[in-house]
């Protein structure tokens, strides 16, 4: 099935501006299919991530306790912005 998504996927992207003027409709929607058949065959191909199996790395858990003890100020910004500086006509 791969196979068949890759060269659906060639065929559209190099033949398909030539086939939408043939066929009337624009000639840039064969090609952005071609795109489309082509994610679909990578995604397809893909292997899966291997299972989490044993304890972090040192680097990781460590990563880990920074980003717990982060906090995010969500306070509004105050300085001077561009729209705050008018300037003397």
């Amino acid at each position: 099935m791969n196979k068949l998504l890759w060269l659906v996927t060639a065929i559209l992207i190099f033949l398909g501006p030539i086939i939408g003027v043939y066929l009337g409709i624009h000639p840039a929607l064969l090609p952005f299919l071609g795109i489309a058949c082509g994610l679909v065959a990578v995604v397809r191909g893909a292997r899966p991530l291997p299972e989490g199996v044993g304890a972090p790395s040192a680097g990781a858990e460590a990563d880990a306790k920074i980003l717990c003890n982060m906090t995010i100020d969500n306070s509004p910004k105050s300085g001077i912005g561009i729209t705050d500086v008018g300037g003397a006509a």
